[in-house]
């Protein structure tokens, strides 16, 4: 074998090696990661429940815990692109309707909470939208070098409690996010049916 033919070969191996590491290894650690987050977020609201700041029974908790068990259920799903494609179909195609219906929802059944379990639904998801947020900016082949340094300020602004008080004064409910939200409660809810039928 010739020198240059050795150096294409490693160079080939290295190649390979690394789209293993990115596209396979580091998506596959990602995934985990983030659902073991949002696992612990929904154990945070469920203890909140247990604490009585929250009924379990309260339309606010079950559309939350609902959210929550949608967002874990299509993690594996969440990409730049897939976000970008459920904004603009929940934004311009029939899906719109259904963003409407959530936040109309939501913002009824959160009005009905006192101060703390309202602020306590606010941070819950504020901390799960970070999440997802995260996610996305670490899983994007193209973006990446972009957005990862993006993530790490985010991730220290979230330590500072900034976005978390950012979160409790509700400014979170931004269309982006509560096309996502709606999504992810229209999808917990289909789990939730079949795991009722079951």
């Amino acid at each position: 074998m010739t020198q240059e033919a050795l150096e294409l070969t490693v160079l080939f191996s290295i190649a390979i090696c690394a789209w293993w590491i990115f596209f396979v290894e580091q998506q596959s650690y990602w995934l985990d990661l983030t659902r073991q987050r949002l696992f612990a977020i929904r154990n945070e609201l469920f203890d909140c429940a247990i604490q009585g700041k929250i009924s379990f029974d309260h339309p606010a908790y079950k559309m939350t815990r609902t959210t929550l068990n949608g967002m874990i259920r299509f993690t594996h799903e969440v990409n730049l692109l897939y976000f970008l494609t459920i904004y603009f179909a929940h934004r311009f195609v029939f899906k719109r309707r259904r963003a409407t219906d959530y936040e109309r929802r939501f913002s009824s059944a959160i009005q009905t909470l006192p101060l703390e379990g309202r602020a306590f639904i606010y941070r819950t998801i504020g901390e799960a939208h970070m999440t997802v947020l995260r996610h996305v900016m670490s899983t994007s082949p193209f973006l990446w070098p972009i957005l990862k340094p993006l993530s790490i300020v985010s991730a220290a602004l979230h330590k500072t409690n900034k976005l978390r008080k950012w979160a409790l004064r509700g400014k979170n409910r931004k269309q982006p996010w509560v096309v996502l939200d709606a999504e992810a409660n229209y999808i917990g809810g289909q789990v939730r049916e079949l795991q009722q039928a079951a």
